[in-house]
């Protein structure tokens, strides 16, 4: 979660925030009270997680490891979910984050061998996403690029994290046991 929000930081300060992309799909959220949003949003956020852990990592993912290894089970699954959320107006100029957390949430259900670190953190980057880069309820991103305001500290510091994050999470996914894996599959 924290990885797939600080690379879209990261890139709209390379490349200019579509934000009329990105709320296109969710301007009714914005007319309700803000207590009845935030639940709309949680309950979306769930009930996806659920659905698309349990759909890809569970149901695609899973037969594919057994036929054909992890590198192509992951790849195949995250090349389908990408494919599938391009429906989204917001999905095209992030293809590559989706594929990416789509990859990352692969990796944590082979490495957990379940489905619920994968539901937990995929709920939690749909409640960040729908309250903050698909609608104003949190303010929305209002940074330009840096090449109109020049390397900042905020740019520095969200690399940081972005890069930071990386590290820790495949530190975690390395220290996970293979044993545990092999006897819980």
């Amino acid at each position: 979660m924290v990885i797939v929000q600080t690379s879209f930081t990261v890139t709209f300060r390379l490349i200019d925030f579509p934000a009329a992309k990105f709320e296109a799909d969710y301007k009714l959220v914005d007319t309700f009270p803000l207590w009845v949003a935030y639940l709309i949003i949680v309950m979306s956020s769930v009930t996806a997680a659920v659905v698309e852990e349990t759909g890809f990592r569970g149901y695609m993912q899973a037969p594919l490891e057994k036929k054909y290894g992890i590198v192509p089970a992951i790849i195949i699954t995250s090349l389908v979910f990408t494919a599938i959320h391009l429906s989204h107006t917001w999905a095209l100029p992030i293809w590559p984050h989706i594929f990416f957390a789509s990859v990352l949430l692969g990796i944590i259900a082979y490495k957990t061998g379940s489905l619920i670190p994968g539901i937990i953190g995929h709920a939690i980057l749909d409640i960040l996403d729908y309250s903050f880069w698909w609608t104003d309820l949190n303010g929305g991103f209002q940074k330009q690029t840096i090449f109109k305001t020049g390397v900042d500290m905020h740019f520095v510091v969200w690399v940081f994290i972005f890069l930071f994050g990386l590290f820790g999470f495949f530190r975690i996914m390395n220290r996970l046991s293979k044993s545990y894996i092999i006897s819980n599959r």
